[in-house]
C-alpha cells in the first residue's frame, strides 16, 4: 500500500482527485497539501507526489529538485495544466517520472500509478505526442538545409571560426555569414549556442 501526496492548491480540484485515488485498491492514503512547502513541512515523506505546476507559494518546477533533496526515493508525478514542450522537458530533466494534463479526459490513474510503481514513466497522450512532435518538427527543420549550410553548420559544431570556414569552403568570410543567417532563419534560432545545442538533439 502506498501514501500519495497531492500537492495541489486549488482544493475543490484536490478533493476530486482525492476521490478519484480513494479508488484504487494499493494506495493507502492521499493528504493534500496547498503547496511544496505546506508538504515539507508537514515533516511526512509520501513515496508518490502528485505535483501541479503553477501554485503561488512554490512553482512545482522550481520544487521538484527540492522535494527530491528531502526526499531522493520520491515519485514526482505532475499533474498540471501546462503542457507546453520546454515545461515537459524540463520537469523530466529535474526528476520527474510522470506527466500528466489534466485537462485530459478519461484519466486512468490506476494504470498510471501502476506504470510508475513497476519502474516505468507515464505521460498522457497529447503530452506523449508533444514530445514526439518536438523531435520530428526539428528533424524536417534541418531537412530545409541545402548541402552547403548543413556543411557549415558540421564546422560551426567543430568550433571552426567562420575564417577557418571560408578557408576550407574556398568562399569568403561575407558568404558564411551569409549562410549562416540563413542557417538561422531556417531553424528559427539566434546564436551559435542555440545551434550547437539543437544540432545534438537531431
Amino acid at each position: 500500500m502506498y501514501q500519495v501526496a497531492l500537492i495541489e492548491d486549488d482544493i475543490e480540484i484536490a478533493e476530486l482527485i482525492k476521490n478519484k485515488l480513494n479508488n484504487i485498491e494499493f494506495l493507502s492514503s492521499i493528504d493534500i497539501y496547498e503547496g511544496p512547502l505546506t508538504y515539507l513541512n508537514s515533516g511526512k515523506k509520501a513515496p508518490i507526489i502528485l505535483l501541479d505546476i503553477l501554485m503561488p507559494e512554490m512553482n512545482g518546477l522550481n520544487a521538484i529538485p527540492i522535494l527530491l533533496e528531502y526526499d531522493p526515493d520520491a515519485l514526482i508525478i505532475m499533474h498540471t495544466i501546462k503542457n507546453n514542450s520546454e515545461t515537459i522537458f524540463q520537469s523530466i530533466r529535474s526528476g520527474a517520472v510522470g506527466y500528466i494534463d489534466k485537462q485530459s479526459s478519461n484519466i486512468d490513474y490506476t494504470k498510471v500509478f501502476r506504470s510508475i510503481l513497476n519502474g516505468g514513466a507515464y505521460l498522457t497522450p497529447n503530452v506523449a505526442y508533444k514530445i514526439v512532435n518536438y523531435f520530428q518538427t526539428k528533424k524536417n527543420q534541418f531537412n530545409s538545409l541545402t548541402d552547403r549550410e548543413n556543411q557549415i553548420t558540421d564546422k560551426i559544431v567543430e568550433a571552426k571560426s567562420y575564417k577557418d570556414i571560408a578557408d576550407e569552403l574556398n568562399i569568403s568570410i561575407n558568404t558564411v555569414r551569409m549562410h549562416i543567417k540563413n542557417i538561422y532563419g531556417k531553424l528559427q534560432i539566434n546564436s551559435k549556442y542555440e545551434l550547437i545545442k539543437l544540432t545534438k538533439s537531431r
